[in-house]
């Protein structure tokens, strides 16, 4: 390979071997350019057609250079923009809020829905997802999985019948966490009563005050 190509030195005009010419250009007192002369014409080919393409990819990996440099700034904006404070403060807060929850209502995953229902089915996650896809029950994220509070079963394992009716009533906006909250939060509609309470009772009123629920709930 040594006899295929020459690196010779610009300013020199001298010849010399591959570890003359990158030492000269890494310890070098000022920068020197270096010409690469091909003894084989077929090497030289390749060697064209290999820079050729080099160039031709250089403008898209300088733009993809300049998407990285852009997002990472934008990250930086971003971290020291004001609101996106107050937002974790409010993710903070929504997270203390669940894990009281959790510390207060006992809640149970859908192989023991499938249990306590005393449905027979060889599937121990089929009646949970039978149940929340029919909007009989409330399953509320926790992580990378889902779990059902335990206070919507009435003693034999089944939904209380209102629980439907409730879930379907409430704006479709808000997400099960804020659902949540709202079950087990004083409402006025049920003067200062909580919607639990109502839908365990089989109290109508508990629909009403669903449906007319517009408030923004913490979640």
């Amino acid at each position: 390979m040594t006899h295929d190509l020459q690196f010779i030195d610009e300013k020199t005009t001298q010849s010399m071997p591959l570890d003359l010419a990158m030492s000269r250009l890494e310890h070098g007192e000022e920068r020197q350019a270096l010409l690469v002369s091909f003894t084989n014409p077929a090497i030289q080919a390749a060697a064209i057609k290999l820079v050729g393409l080099l160039q031709k990819q250089a403008p898209n990996r300088l733009r993809d250079l300049s998407e990285d440099r852009i997002n990472a700034i934008l990250d930086s904006l971003v971290a020291l923009d004001p609101r996106a404070a107050a937002e974790a403060r409010i993710d903070l807060r929504n997270a203390e809020k669940r894990k009281e929850f959790l510390d207060e209502f006992a809640v149970i995953d859908s192989a023991r829905v499938h249990e306590i229902s005393g449905n027979k089915g060889s599937n121990p996650s089929q009646t949970a997802a039978v149940w929340r896809k029919a909007n009989r029950i409330l399953g509320l994220p926790v992580g990378q999985r889902t779990v059902y509070p335990a206070f919507q079963f009435d003693e034999g394992g089944r939904p209380y019948p209102l629980m439907k009716r409730v879930l379907d009533a409430l704006p479709d906006d808000m997400t099960p966490w804020q659902t949540a909250f709202w079950l087990v939060s004083p409402s006025s509609a049920l003067d200062g009563g909580l919607p639990l309470d109502a839908i365990r009772r089989g109290d109508e009123q508990a629909v009403d005050a669903a449906r007319n629920e517009a408030s923004e709930i913490i979640g």
